[in-house]
């Protein structure tokens, strides 16, 4: 596999002409993987200085050429009068460059070290997976994720999605399901790749499909994984191995 250079962007920080070059490139790239965004519309949601934090992980070929991204931000919510954090992030990757697991790395390694420095607020990754890709990568290597397809979530879960889901304005899908909004991007797909999906016996995949079967239409799967100690450890220690497998030929890279 080729190996890619990483390097993180502080997108608030950017400005003029450097800001400028940087959205036109992303969105070559962005346009490429979603459809959603128009060059206008990408730099003035991900540029938005109403984020507390929004920093980008880059990955580029050898000769510069930009190949993937994961886009993090972080938003202050407030929470049954107590004042708590939300990730959230958009990542995609070139398709002939995916398969490294290289985007969950970089938000593990923020969210680490947001708790790190916040040891007792609560915080939590809240967004919508567009594509079954997405929501596998993330249940196979975060510990505690919501919904999933082993058991049903709790009703203290339920009640935090539904707040956070009010919080960010979603409107849902009709018939309404509690987990499944309208979105205003979608994963462009390969001619080959929703009868992959479709047909896959993965529970988690199938799982997404089922519950999701409109996604190709823009549909995105609400998902929250708390980022309480317990489970970025064991997140961790599971992405590791994982990784460490990897790296000794001991496991295969899936689609």
């Amino acid at each position: 596999m080729v190996k890619l250079i990483k390097s993180q962007v502080d997108i608030l920080a950017l400005s003029g002409a450097e800001r400028t070059r940087f959205f036109d490139e992303w969105f070559d790239l962005y346009d490429e993987i979603f459809d959603g965004f128009d060059r206008p519309g990408l730099e003035a949601y991900y540029g938005d200085p109403n984020s507390s934090q929004t920093r980008m992980q880059v990955m580029r070929t050898a000769d510069g050429k930009m190949v993937g991204f994961n886009a993090v931000r972080l938003y202050p919510v407030e929470i049954d009068g107590k004042e708590r954090d939300a990730f959230r992030s958009t990542a995609g990757m070139k398709r002939e460059y995916r398969g490294g697991s290289s985007t969950i790395a970089f938000g593990l390694q923020l969210a680490v070290a947001y708790k790190i420095k916040h040891p007792f607020r609560a915080v939590y990754y809240f967004g919508s997976m567009l594509h079954p890709s997405s929501y596998y990568v993330l249940s196979k290597y975060a510990y505690e994720t919501w919904p999933r397809h082993d058991r049903e979530p709790p009703p203290i879960i339920d009640r935090l999605i539904a707040t956070l889901a009010e919080m960010r304005d979603y409107e849902f899908d009709d018939p309404p399901s509690p987990y499944v909004r309208l979105a205003n991007e979608r994963t462009r797909e390969a001619e080959d790749e929703p009868e992959f999906w479709r047909t896959s016996d993965n529970p988690i995949i199938r799982y997404y499909v089922e519950t999701n079967p409109r996604y190709a239409e823009g549909r995105g799967l609400i998902t929250l994984v708390p980022l309480t100690w317990t489970n970025l450890i064991l997140s961790s220690v599971k992405f590791g191995t994982a990784m460490l497998g990897r790296k000794l030929g001991l496991t295969k890279k899936r689609r």
